[in-house]
């Protein structure tokens, strides 16, 4: 069994990066919105120099951001990942260390650089990043098999890169091994990349959390996989969110949002996380699904405000929380993040979480949502 003593311990996986922030004036660089594609895209003068309001560097990445957000929350957190050798490591280290981070499970390459990014914020404050993910890359998996998962109430995997991809499956079977709480965001490149690993384990995640770009892509995959001669459920009413209304599409495959989310449930992970930026997130739990609006707040920077979403949410309910109001801490602590442009400048405490909560007006809405059943005269799945 897990440790259960008075502390709640927690191991976060994922990439360790230093970000190098662009904050420009919108004036100063043009952006370029497409009327048939939910897509903007910011346009420079090439060979031209583009004053920046701003110009900061911050230790970042999704490992680091999710173990300081649990750190800040009270946790015994330690952090596995991977970072190189010199300064930038070195300046990762030290922050990690100063926000309470455990990094006895962090290898350090002489043979690779630390990830590093750089982020060009403007207009939106929605960032387009450049990624070099150097050691991040680089998880190996005697690295995973030298821990004692025993030690952990709950492991959290945030998205993994490279050959760093491959031991996801490794550590999702340690950590259900050992008895822990199971939550993972894996993201759209590793998804899209290595589904069947993703689906092979997907039995053994409590929590899965995807983004509606990354759900969607898995949209063929759950056609192809499951048996399309069922009932699936829909979800009425009046004043719906335009998601739930819409429904998700890849590839030409055209699927409801709750059917998705009750296919993904049907093999494997009990609650399914699916966020909608700034429009809000949804939590299947069960037979509840849940729907939380989000916090009506000016954004400095995105960057980051999904790592302090799933953590959040993966905390509160490894801890026993109500799903809806834990989704609506998760909210809460998300809306701070985008407040500033880092990634963890704006993660709130515990006591900020309640304090929050406590003034919470946020939209919620909750409705039941019926299991598969077999149906054989509906095939309900189609191509679009």
């Amino acid at each position: 069994m897990p440790n259960k003593t008075k502390t709640f311990k927690a191991l976060a996986a994922g990439s360790v990066m230093i970000d190098t922030i662009a904050v420009i004036a919108d004036d100063d660089i043009e952006r370029v919105s497409m009327k048939n594609l939910s897509a903007s895209f910011l346009m420079m003068e090439q060979g031209r120099k583009v004053d920046a309001e701003n110009i900061t560097n911050h230790v970042g990445g999704g490992g680091a951001n999710v173990s300081v957000a649990l750190a800040r929350q009270g946790l015994d957190v330690d952090l596995l990942g991977v970072v190189g050798r010199g300064i930038n490591a070195s300046r990762a280290r030290a922050a990690l260390e100063s926000s309470g981070v455990g990094l006895k499970h962090l290898l350090g390459r002489r043979d690779l650089g630390t990830g590093a990014s750089v982020l060009v914020s403007s207009h939106d404050q929605n960032a387009a990043i450049f990624t070099n993910r150097g050691a991040n890359g680089h998880m190996a998996a005697d690295q995973i098999d030298a821990i004692d998962f025993l030690e952990y109430d709950m492991v959290h995997i945030a998205p993994l890169s490279n050959a760093s991809a491959d031991q996801f499956p490794r550590l999702v079977k340690k950590a259900r091994a050992a008895g822990c709480f199971v939550s993972a965001n894996p993201g759209i490149r590793q998804l899209t990349s290595r589904p069947e690993p993703f689906f092979q384990t997907a039995a053994e995640i409590d929590l899965l959390a995807v983004n509606t770009a990354e759900v969607s892509a898995l949209v063929p995959h759950l056609a192809a996989m499951t048996d399309q001669r069922t009932a699936v459920p829909v979800i009425t009413g009046k004043d719906l969110p335009k998601l739930l209304q819409r429904g998700l599409r890849f590839g030409g495959f055209i699927m409801g949002l709750a059917e998705v989310m009750r296919r993904l449930q049907s093999i494997g992970p009990s609650r399914i996380l699916v966020t909608d930026g700034k429009r809000g997130a949804y939590l299947l739990a069960g037979d509840m699904l849940y729907y939380v609006g989000s916090s009506k707040v000016t954004p400095k920077g995105t960057a980051g405000a999904g790592d302090a979403f799933v953590s959040t949410l993966s905390a509160c309910l490894a801890r026993g929380w109500d799903a809806d109001r834990a989704l609506k801490a998760a909210t809460l602590n998300s809306a701070s993040v985008v407040m500033h442009v880092d990634t963890q400048s704006g993660l709130l405490s515990m006591e900020g979480i309640e304090a929050a909560l406590k003034d919470c007006n946020l939209p919620a809405m909750a409705w039941d949502c019926p299991k598969l059943e077999a149906s054989p005269s509906k095939t309900d799945s189609r191509m679009g």
